[in-house]
């Protein structure tokens, strides 16, 4: 959410969220990202906030307010 826009792809995401190198799945990534979606999405089945970016990772495409 601190980069807006950013396509970020689930290696990077287990190495910068997690700490992991990519030895694991990925599919760790993609099971966190279904249960954030159910959290700050309004329908998690058509997600409009964190968007899936075909063969290269996630998006946040929401607006981020300094609070």
């Amino acid at each position: 959410m601190s980069h807006p826009g950013e396509t970020v792809s689930r290696e990077r995401l287990l190495e910068e969220v997690w700490g992991w190198s990519f030895h694991t799945s990925t599919r760790t990534v993609d099971t966190r990202v279904a249960e954030l979606r159910r959290v700050v999405e309004v329908d998690s089945a058509d997600p409009q906030l964190v968007v899936t970016v075909p063969g290269e990772g996630y998006r946040f495409v929401g607006t981020v307010e300094a609070g």
